[in-house]
């Protein structure tokens, strides 16, 4: 099974694959990488049946489980480089599917390596002389906000930061990664309360999708700390109206929003070139009124 999987991820990693997908049929098996021009198939072996339930066995996954979704984590070695991995997988009596994300494909390691925009570079690099306040990093699934986001916080060298992900997208070795894990009881509210006892200079929450997550991220910002998140939107009308919807008020944004980052993808030379909007507190006040 090792020989297989190894195979697969040497094939990711030429094609810049993030995820390679498993589907599984009436035990016909098709295998996906998603690609920078979309998904493409790649020829599955007789093997694959049995390497989904191996890489259920390496993710630490129930295997007696089949009615719920499970995600799991582990490293793999290749010659050259260690790979840390994520498989999450979905059951139903008729059909199974896989997907192993690479969570330290990316080398990037420089904002200036996201995009062409050097103005919005430059404000972006700015941005971390913040100390205090909440910063987010917005835009639709795939626009790229994530990888911005953690490139962002990669790029300081003198500061404690703490990561709280459900689930960790990708691996950042100068970074204290933390998933939520509701096997151990470590919920949302917990990993926060537990990571401000070990006086973090920067807190980031992976992505706000419900109410909770704000209103933490928001009373962190008024405790004096730099928070961090991505949220699901591609408009700055569009974040403060979902900031709204999670119960945050607008004399609390007003208080501790330090700017938006607006993120979308453009294809340039066939490479993914990020497009940003940037929006700075005084920009927001006035957008709030």
């Amino acid at each position: 099974m090792e020989e297989r999987l190894e195979h697969l991820l040497l094939q990711a990693i030429l094609k810049k694959a993030t995820d390679i997908h498993i589907q599984i049929q009436s035990k016909q098996c098709r295998v996906f990488m998603r690609t920078i021009h979309g998904m493409i198939e790649v020829k599955s072996s007789f093997q694959d049946v049995e390497l989904y339930t191996y890489l259920k066995f390496r993710s630490n996954l129930d295997l007696s489980i089949s009615k719920l979704p499970q995600t799991g984590m582990f490293s793999f070695e290749l010659p050259k480089r260690t790979l840390y991995l994520r498989f999450a997988v979905i059951e139903t009596f008729y059909s199974k599917s896989g997907v192993l994300r690479i969570l330290n494909l990316s080398k990037i390691s420089e904002l200036s390596e996201l995009s062409d925009q050097k103005e919005s570079v430059h404000l972006l690099k700015l941005l971390r002389n913040e100390n205090s306040g909440l910063i987010l990093f917005c835009g639709s699934t795939g626009s790229g906000k994530s990888t911005t986001m953690f490139t962002w916080l990669n790029s300081f060298t003198d500061k404690r930061i703490f990561t709280l992900e459900d689930p960790v997208e990708q691996y950042y070795p100068k970074l204290m990664q933390i998933q939520i894990q509701q096997k151990i009881h470590l919920s949302f509210q917990e990993g926060i309360a537990q990571l401000l006892r070990h006086d973090p200079d920067i807190l980031c929450i992976g992505e706000i999708r419900r109410q909770s997550e704000a209103q933490s991220a928001i009373q962190c910002s008024y405790t004096g700390h730099l928070v961090v998140a991505t949220l699901h939107a591609d408009t700055v009308e569009k974040v403060i109206g979902r900031l709204f919807d999670l119960g945050c008020r607008p004399q609390q944004l007003k208080d501790v929003v330090s700017a938006i980052v607006i993120q979308d993808l453009a294809i340039v030379n066939g490479k993914r070139r990020a497009m940003y909007e940037i929006y700075q507190r005084n920009q927001i006040l006035s957008l709030l009124g």
